[in-house]
């Protein structure tokens, strides 16, 4: 089967933000289940976009706008393939409650808390 997945986020700010520095992960991870086709990443008002992996080897968008602006739009544009199969095998990160740092979190497939 194939998926295309259309993401849009939109930042309306009460006064205009001096600037903005984020980070995005809207991409799907690729498996043995499941392959990334095609992506795309934009911001509106344009910004420097710089992609890496991060330690848990998801797709990161890092970015910067160094001016003024009132509204700030993330758009994601991601096409990919699952393939039939068994499921692979789980990437489990044990991860202690007792930290505090992932309040609201919920577990998945890679992740257990």
């Amino acid at each position: 089967m194939r998926f295309r997945i259309n993401h849009r986020t939109i930042y309306r700010y009460a006064g205009e933000a001096s600037e903005s520095f984020m980070e995005a992960r809207l991409t799907p991870v690729t498996d043995e289940r499941q392959r990334l086709l095609a992506r795309e990443f934009k911001t509106t008002p344009g910004g420097r976009v710089h992609a890496y992996t991060d330690y848990f080897g998801n797709a990161v968008e890092s970015f910067a706008v160094a001016h003024r602006h009132g509204e700030l739009i993330l758009e994601s544009r991601v096409r990919w393939r699952r393939r039939r199969g068994p499921r692979p095998r789980s990437r489990w990160i044990s991860v202690s409650r007792r930290q505090g740092r992932f309040t609201g979190a919920t577990g998945s497939v890679y992740l257990s808390f």
